[in-house]
């Protein structure tokens, strides 16, 4: 079983794992399509963490709720925003619309 902390750029990023490194032409192409026919209104960046688990995965959901693409980058105090996604049993990838580039 793959460590779910573990980091992939792997042939097809939409299998739920967390995304490293810059979409392909395929992936933009596909979820680009999205911000023009309006069912992905924008898009939103989270640097850093939230202070827990639980607001992080609150944050998150909220944001899913309005149908934002969420990009998580960065660390605060050697903690990912993503990491605690996953933590709270919250599914990061391109299906959720939460990635970490």
């Amino acid at each position: 079983m793959r460590d779910p902390d573990f980091c992939v750029r792997g042939e097809d990023p939409r299998d739920g794992n967390i995304w490293l490194g810059a979409a392909d032409d395929i992936i933009l192409r596909k979820r680009g399509i999205e911000f023009v026919d309006g069912t992905a209104p924008g898009f939103a960046a989270i640097a850093g963490a939230a202070p827990r688990n639980e607001i992080a995965a609150q944050i998150a959901q909220e944001l899913e709720e309005e149908n934002l693409y969420v990009f998580m980058c960065g660390e605060h105090g050697g903690v990912r925003f993503s990491e605690q996604l996953l933590k709270a049993g919250v599914q990061v990838g391109w299906p959720t619309r939460l990635v970490r580039p």
